[in-house]
């Protein structure tokens, strides 16, 4: 069975690349080198979207109206990011979007030609994923240190999400409570740790070795 795969990518050289070597690998391959991809054919059919991911704000909310216009014709396509850094926030971002795994631009040939098999056959991504290691960062359990006030295990992994500069709406997304419920964390976060605002709170988590 034949898979059609879309990439997005600002650099023309970039994308030649990776369509060589997934159609050596006998993928077939629907490129896009556009900085608009919301210029899509709004009836593309796509089993897997290769997308390079963004520290940009804009960029990234972009990329979740794209994403989202996909999605609508192609409910089950699959997701891998790559990108030239592995910066902590676009690996959680790209985590909550969905992806299966988290490439670097630098990575080999053989990584990315293994990344899309797996995601393709169904089956998950090695341990070492970053998506995997993030994911079990930001869900890991209670840690206890007599440094930390008493917090909840929810707020624990509020506060590793402000570490990585998470917004809100992210953090819902990836714990999959309500951005109510993450205001009210992030209110008791601030009171218990005595901080002024989220970005103190985010230095205190790294501090602590949460973030």
């Amino acid at each position: 069975m034949s898979h059609d795969i879309l990439i997005i990518d600002r650099y023309p050289v970039e994308v030649a690349g990776f369509q060589q070597v997934l159609e050596q690998a006998g993928f077939r391959v629907v490129v896009t080198t556009t900085d608009r991809p919301e210029s899509l054919p709004p009836d593309l059919a796509v089993d897997l979207l290769i997308f390079e991911t963004s520290s940009g704000r804009l960029e990234y909310k972009r990329l979740q109206r794209t994403l989202a216009s996909l999605m609508k014709v192609n409910p089950k396509m699959l997701l891998i990011a790559f990108s030239e850094t592995e910066w902590p926030s676009q690996v959680a971002r790209a985590m909550i979007l969905g992806a299966n795994d988290y490439l670097l631009k630098s990575d080999p040939v053989e990584i990315l030609v293994s990344a899309v098999k797996l995601a393709l056959s169904g089956k998950n991504p090695p341990v070492e994923s970053r998506i995997l290691r993030m994911k079990t960062w930001l869900h890991a359990p209670v840690v206890t240190d007599t440094r930390i006030p008493e917090l909840t295990t929810r707020e624990q992994q509020v506060l590793r999400h402000l570490g990585v500069g998470l917004a809100n709406q992210e953090i819902a997304a990836s714990l999959q409570v309500s951005v109510e419920t993450v205001k009210e964390l992030v209110q008791s976060l601030l009171r218990k740790l005595g901080a002024d605002d989220r970005t103190a709170a985010a230095v205190k988590a790294i501090r602590l070795g949460l973030a």
